[in-house]
């Protein structure tokens, strides 16, 4: 999630202390966003306070940026106002998994991802942390390490991709067929 948020000065006389706050707002939370701006300052006519703010959002549903401007008046009193803006965060990706197990113990992991969002997507990167049982060798790389997609994966609406890795017990589970039928955790899909 990003956004610009912006002050202007549109009167016809400087204004005093002005500083910018802003809030992600969810069912469960209230989170501070983080301004470059923290101290209060004066904006001139037709003068500008903006920043950008980044903020990873992990949760899906309703969300509301709340912005509120602080600023002094001209009768020397601390004013301030807010502006909310609602949004909906959907899950933008659907992920399908195969497993296939081989004689060697090994398992191949068939990874399919979908965007099903209405809008293309870029997948930047898409990786299997292994587990403290298995490690973990993607097949999605040529030998000199350059992704089988090419430099960018684009997903249009409704696409997917298929990732294949390929999972290898670890020594300490393998010799024992207890602990390689009790291994469920494979690692992390990111």
């Amino acid at each position: 999630f990003s956004c610009y948020v912006c002050v202007h000065n549109e009167t016809n006389q400087p204004v005093q202390s002005v500083s910018i706050k802003a809030d992600l707002q969810t069912s469960l939370q209230r989170v501070p966003l983080t301004t470059q701006n923290h101290t209060p300052i004066m904006l001139d006519v037709d003068e500008t306070l903006s920043d950008v703010i980044h903020h990873e959002v992990k949760d899906l549903g309703t969300h509301i940026l709340v912005c509120e401007v602080t600023y002094m008046s001209n009768y020397n009193t601390l004013v301030s106002f807010r502006k909310f803006f609602k949004f909906e965060v959907m899950k933008p990706l659907d992920v399908k998994t195969k497993f296939c197990n081989v004689e060697s113990d090994d398992v191949f992991l068939e990874a399919q991802v979908q965007n099903i969002t209405s809008g293309p997507i870029i997948l930047e990167q898409v990786t299997l942390e292994g587990s403290q049982q298995f490690s973990v060798k993607s097949l999605n790389e040529i030998d000199d390490g350059t992704s089988v997609f090419g430099d960018v994966t684009l997903l249009q609406p409704q696409e997917s991709c298929q990732y294949l890795y390929c999972l290898t017990p670890k020594e300490s589970i393998s010799k024992d067929i207890k602990l390689m039928a009790a291994a469920k955790n494979i690692g992390k899909f990111d």
